[in-house]
């Protein structure tokens, strides 16, 4: 069964399950390998994201390893310890996400833009549930750019206002679409 809102994760795993099929593995085995490897390589990606995000943090390299060490013991740490599934892949989607969030509200740059959008893209293309991440993203966004004492609060309720909407939305489309409304 192909689950499209899995479609990159699925990807992922099947073209590893393919590489470990040429040398040699059985089908169960290389199964669970290939969903090992993606794991282990969100978990990588989620510590180079601690990293980032402490030293963004931090306003000193004295402090950097501290705050690194607050963020992984606080959370992540648990989805890091060999996890097979989608959630190390929320793990790391969010890690950069926060990455991306607070260089957008700090330094306000079109790259930073871009990487925070371009996080919330991938993320979805490659598991929908990190959807959550659009609403923020917004938020984010219109608040980079009001640059105001209530840009937050702006920026907020605009994240609340599409978020209603898109809600709407898909309730909508989903009571014309018996395919769609089995998933809500």
């Amino acid at each position: 069964v192909f689950h499209w809102y899995e479609f990159g994760t699925i990807a992922i795993v099947a073209t590893l399950f393919k590489l470990l099929s040429v040398l040699g593995l059985a089908a169960n085995t290389g199964g669970v390998w290939a969903w090992r490897l993606l794991s282990f390589g969100c978990a990588l990606l989620t510590l180079a994201g601690i990293v980032r995000l402490a030293r963004a943090f931090a306003n000193s390299r004295q402090v950097e390893f501290p705050v690194a060490a607050i963020i992984l013991f606080c959370g992540p740490f648990l989805m890091l310890q060999g996890y097979i599934g989608v959630e190390p892949l929320i793990v790391t989607a969010t890690m950069w996400f926060a990455f991306a969030a607070w260089n957008l509200a700090n330094r306000g740059r079109v790259s930073d833009f871009a990487l925070l959008w371009g996080i919330v893209a991938v993320s979805c293309v490659m598991l929908i549930q990190t959807v959550f991440l659009v609403l923020p993203s917004i938020c984010v966004s219109v608040a980079s750019m009001l640059k105001g004492t209530r840009s937050l609060i702006v920026g907020g309720v605009t994240g609340v206002v599409i978020g209603m909407l898109g809600a709407l939305l898909l309730y909508q489309t989903a009571a014309s679409s018996p395919g769609l409304a089995q998933y809500l």
